[in-house]
């Protein structure tokens, strides 16, 4: 509802189940697999007391899908302009070079224009190499998460860097603290407490330390006297048959592995050989790959008559 203030809607009926506050929480550094949710296409702020105009970009939304326990969104924002070209993709921008970098390796197809390739981009998967970097807002120091790179699915592995709750801000762990010692029976209310044990100090003169034995036959206490007959040395024990090792548990079976959808052409591939399938690919743009040619293309050189 409005109440005077412009066009202003106070919401007196916020639905904040609707509201992920974790969303913009940093996350822990590492390799995510992500989906991406949307990129949308508009121009930045710009900034007029640095007399810098505004310049095409895209705003992207990655939606983290592994590893496992991975939630929420991270952002990036891909400049696409520059001073020389704001309104339009600048080859020279170091946000449309990343920009492509993460189209490709999320196999989308590079045949539009901005708008077109942008859309096309919602739903593919990519993996994030995930850091973090610390900047300054409005005069407050922030860490913050970066993008590091973007590589295909199978080319790294989901993993964390770092154990979630560790990084800069956590809370530190809490200290035990020494127990205090009892207070006497029948003291009065509000007197202090008995002083702790004193620190005991070093000895002035420390003895020193004994002297290692010296080297002799195994059995002997002392160093034997010259001339005096050799102690009988006691033969060793006879050693006691270890008995019989139980058999070994059969090993439990491995977990299926993952399979993932190539967004290129129809065929399922499992994740060991992903990043082969997207190598032939790359080999052979523009080629339909088909089941003989194998998950992996050993054969396209051979039906593809490059032999």
């Amino acid at each position: 509802m409005s109440n005077g203030d412009g066009m202003i809607d106070y919401q007196d009926d916020v639905m904040w189940d609707d509201v992920d506050e974790n969303a913009l929480d940093t996350k822990p550094s590492g390799i995510y697999m992500a989906e991406i949710e949307k990129m949308d296409v508009r121009m930045s702020a710009g900034n007029a007391d640095e007399n810098k105009a505004p310049k095409l970009m895209v705003d992207a939304s990655f939606k983290l899908l592994e590893p496992t326990g991975a939630s929420g969104n991270l952002f990036e924002n891909f400049v696409l302009g520059t001073e020389a070209s704001p309104k339009r993709l600048d080859p020279a921008s170091p946000g449309a070079k990343r920009w492509k970098k993460c189209l490709k390796m999320a196999h989308v197809p590079l045949t539009g224009g901005v708008r077109q390739t942008a859309a096309a981009a919602t739903g593919a998967r990519v993996i994030l190499d995930v850091g973090k970097r610390k900047e300054t807002y409005r005069g407050v120091e922030q860490e913050r998460n970066r993008i590091n790179n973007f590589f295909a699915l199978g080319e790294r592995e989901p993993g964390l860097r770092e154990t979630p709750g560790t990084g800069a801000g956590a809370p530190m762990p809490s200290m035990p603290s020494a127990p205090m010692p009892p207070m006497p029976s029948g003291a009065p209310a509000g007197a202090p407490m008995p002083p702790g044990p004193a620190p005991q100090a070093p000895p002035a003169n420390p003895a020193p330390p004994a002297a290692p034995p010296l080297p002799g036959p195994p059995g002997l206490v002392a160093q034997a006297v010259p001339g005096a007959p050799m102690p009988t040395v006691p033969a060793p024990a006879a050693p006691v048959p270890a008995a019989p090792a139980a058999p070994a548990a059969p090993a439990a079976p491995l977990s299926a592995e993952p399979v993932y959808q190539c967004t290129v052409c129809p065929a399922q591939v499992p994740y060991s050989l992903f990043a082969a399938h997207n190598d032939g690919h790359k080999k052979h743009p523009g080629v339909q790959w088909n089941p003989q040619m194998g998950i992996a293309w050993e054969n396209a050189g051979l039906l593809l008559g490059q032999q």
